[in-house]
């Protein structure tokens, strides 16, 4: 059976972050996604494009995508450099209010990068809880970031990762109907490209993600594999229950205080 683990990253950098910061939970280090590229080039894991996911154009039985969320700077200043070196591709999901539609500058990053073959698609235009808005706002939601990103890159935009991972069957609809042939979320799942699923799972790289963990997930460590697949689970779960906010404080305080124990 083939299968594809997607990685999820954020931000990429060395900066340090309060305790309520967004950031501060996945703003990987670049010291410390420079070596996972590594590692992913010693151990000779093919890293494949979501398009070849979709169209199940895949040769080996395990494949790596690689993701990037909300449209950060670091896509270009950090992460574009570091995945030119390797040759290796990826997919940019950008969040329409951190660009600024007027940006030109930003926007001809992306569509350089776009020339180059990255994958572009949309996080929204909000970075809202999809499940928890008005069917309106959900509809421009899905529709206006597709539209907004198509107009600045004259390009097709297959692909929409979603919020905090989070979804429900309204939301998958109203993906389906703006025109996306696939949905992202944040659940620790591998991809399977001949079940062609219209939702996938990816493994969120965290600040905190340990090397050996990143090393022992991409060789197929099954006890490994389980753990993380438990955090996704409750992670998921705690969020539906006390909101994305509020959760996103606790793992930030977890990470910052209790790992130093």
């Amino acid at each position: 059976m083939k299968k594809v683990l997607i990685l999820n990253y954020h931000l990429i950098d060395n900066k340090t972050y309060e305790f309520d910061s967004f950031g501060g939970i996945y703003a990987v280090k670049i010291e410390d996604f420079k070596e996972q590229m590594q590692v992913l080039k010693d151990n000779n894991i093919p890293v494949v494009s979501l398009k070849e996911v979709l169209n199940n154009n895949i040769t080996e039985n395990f494949n790596v995508a690689i993701t990037f969320d909300d449209g950060n700077p670091s896509d270009f200043d950090v992460v574009y450099p570091v995945l030119k070196r390797h040759n290796y591709t990826a997919s940019f999901f950008l969040c329409i209010q951190n660009i600024k539609e007027n940006n030109s500058a930003i926007w001809e990053h992306y569509r350089k990068m776009k020339r180059e073959g990255f994958e572009i698609a949309s996080h929204g235009l909000t970075h809202r809880d999809l499940t928890k808005i008005e069917d309106n706002l959900l509809i421009k939601e899905m529709q206006n970031s597709k539209l907004i990103i198509e107009k600045n890159l004259e390009t097709s935009v297959l692909f929409f990762s979603l919020p905090f991972g989070m979804y429900n069957k309204n939301v998958i609809k109203s993906a389906k109907d703006a025109g996306y042939k696939s949905l992202l979320s944040t659940h620790f799942k591998f991809a399977d490209p001949e079940k062609k699923s219209f939702l996938s799972g990816r493994w969120s790289i965290k600040r905190t993600t340990s090397i050996d963990d990143f090393k022992l997930i991409i060789q197929n460590d099954r006890l490994t594999i389980l753990k993380y697949r438990c955090i996704s689970f409750m992670k998921k779960f705690f969020i539906s229950g006390m909101g994305s906010s509020l959760t996103n404080k606790l793992y930030t305080f977890k990470n910052k205080h209790l790992s130093k124990k």
